[in-house]
C-alpha cells in the first residue's frame, strides 16, 4: 500500500510543478525569515527547477530501492541478523517489508514537500509573500510523524533470559505482534 501511496505522491508531485509553472508569479518568493516573511527572491522557472531537483535527488533513490529492492543482489542488503531474515524462506517477506517501509517514509517526505510548495504558493498570493503560519505546525508534524515510524518499524528487542541468539519474530513487526519462536 505505501508503494501505491509513494508512487501516486511522486504523480502528484509533478502535477504540482505543472500547476506552478503556470501560477507562480515571476520572480518568486522562495526563501522565508523566521518571522515568515519573504527575504529571497528567483525566477519561477528556476523556482520549479529547483522542486524538481530536490524531487529526483532526495526521493528518486528511495523510490529506486523502494520499487527495485526485490532485484537487487542480496549482498548489498544489510538488515540486523541477516542470516536469519534473508534466509530463503524468509527473503521474499523481508524484502516486501523493507520495500513498504521505505516507500512510507519516502511518501512521508513527499508529503511534506508537497505541502511546503502549495504554502510557498499561497505565500507568492500575498502582498506582500508571507509564509502561512501552518509552516512550523507542518514541519513539527512531519518530524513527529518520522520518528513514530521509525519507532514502531524498529522496536527495542525483547531481553530474553536463554542463551539464544535467534531473533524472535519478523523484520517490520511492530508493538503488539505475536512474536514466535522456533
Amino acid at each position: 500500500m505505501a508503494r501505491r501511496l509513494f508512487l501516486a505522491l511522486l504523480l502528484a508531485a509533478g502535477a504540482q510543478m505543472l500547476r506552478l509553472a503556470a501560477v507562480l508569479p515571476d520572480p518568486v518568493a522562495s526563501h522565508f525569515g523566521g518571522s515568515g516573511a519573504a527575504d529571497g527572491w528567483m525566477s519561477r522557472d528556476a523556482f520549479v527547477g529547483v522542486y524538481a531537483a530536490v524531487v529526483a535527488a532526495s526521493l528518486g533513490p528511495l523510490a529506486a530501492v523502494a520499487f527495485g529492492l526485490g532485484r537487487a543482489p542480496v549482498a548489498w542488503i544489510n538488515v540486523p541478523h541477516r542470516e536469519h531474515y534473508l534466509a530463503p524462506e524468509r527473503r521474499e517477506a523481508t524484502l516486501a517489508a523493507l520495500s513498504e517501509y521505505i516507500a512510507a517514509l519516502g511518501a512521508l517526505a513527499l508529503t511534506f514537500l508537497i505541502a511546503v510548495m502549495e504554502m510557498v504558493r499561497v505565500a507568492n498570493l500575498a502582498t506582500p509573500p508571507r509564509l502561512p503560519d501552518t509552516f512550523i505546525p507542518a514541519l513539527a508534524l512531519f518530524a513527529v510523524a518520522t520518528v513514530v515510524i521509525l519507532i514502531r518499524r524498529f522496536p527495542r528487542p525483547a531481553q530474553t533470559t536463554s542463551s539464544s541468539t535467534r531473533p524472535k519474530g519478523g523484520l517490520g513487526e511492530g508493538p503488539g505482534t505475536n512474536h514466535r519462536t522456533g
